[in-house]
């Protein structure tokens, strides 16, 4: 009689223990923009940003920056905003 093999459960279990490691590493990397165009690199945040039907939240900017042309997008780690542009244009 042949012997069979049980490496299937194993390589389901692998993949399955993949995808959870993954899921939980895009969770805790999701306040941070470390990419181009965000987490997902694509330019959309996940988080509530306050923005609502195109009107800003009251009040004034807590800061803003002159900046010449620019082909960067900002990023975000540690809680600080890192972008890069032009000076003098």
């Amino acid at each position: 009689m042949p012997r069979q093999t049980t490496t299937r459960p194993f390589y389901l279990k692998a993949l399955l223990l993949a995808t959870v490691i993954g899921a939980l590493t895009n969770t805790v990397r999701a306040a941070d923009w470390p990419h181009w165009r965000g987490v997902a690199r694509s330019g959309v945040v996940d988080e509530d940003s306050g923005f609502d039907r195109g009107a800003w939240p009251p009040g004034k900017p807590a800061w803003t920056a002159k900046l010449g042309l620019s082909g960067s997008a900002p990023i975000v780690v540690d809680g600080r905003l890192y972008t890069m542009g032009w000076k003098d244009n």
